[in-house]
């Protein structure tokens, strides 16, 4: 696993309260799905990972990487919980970050 990525993974877990099987398994409930997009989002936006890297990382095909990004993307448009929950997660990120430094 890519160390960024592994690290990134991490501060989303310790954020989501969730566990790195969650992100990187089969689970398609709801909440860890919105979750997992908006790991994609960040990583591919803020990070520069490419669909195909993110797919490899993710043990995903590309194609739902892409699908998952493009569903984040979507929270940013349109009035709903998620849009909050992208940007809260970013801040979180950007605060765990911070505190490793």
């Amino acid at each position: 696993m890519d160390a960024t990525f592994e690290k990134y993974l991490k501060i989303m877990c310790e954020t989501s309260n969730s566990n790195i099987e969650d992100f990187i398994g089969r689970r398609r409930d709801r909440e860890i799905c919105s979750y997992r997009h908006i790991f994609w989002y960040y990583m591919h936006k803020y990070q520069g990972f490419g669909f195909y890297k993110l797919s490899k990382q993710s043990k995903r095909n590309h194609s739902t990487v892409i699908h998952g990004i493009r569903c984040a993307e979507a929270y940013l448009h349109i009035p709903c919980y998620k849009k909050e929950k992208l940007h809260y997660m970013e801040f979180l990120i950007n605060v765990s970050l911070s505190r490793r430094e």
